[in-house]
């Protein structure tokens, strides 16, 4: 088996895992990899549309987001206007 082939059976694996386990009706074989297909297409275009903006972010020099100074900032903001945790 191929690297590449092995490397699809393990998305399509973790895609069935916890994409469509748990559902009310069932998939069958084909319609399980009709929707995994969906979801890489639906993923690639996504990828496709957000790489400008990821290759603008590389050449600016782009920082890493700092969650703990974005939450600090959000707690300041409620605490000036009177809002408590």
């Amino acid at each position: 088996m191929s690297t590449e082939t092995q490397g699809d059976f393990r998305e399509f694996n973790r895609f069935v895992t916890e994409q469509l386990a748990g559902r009310e009706t069932e998939l069958s074989l084909e319609e399980s990899v009709a929707a995994f297909r969906a979801y890489q297409s639906e993923l690639s275009r996504c990828r496709d549309e957000l790489q400008p903006a990821i290759d603008e972010l590389d050449a600016a020099g782009g920082i890493a987001l700092d969650m703990d100074v974005i939450i600090a900032r959000g707690k300041q903001q409620l605490a000036e206007e009177g809002i408590s945790e």
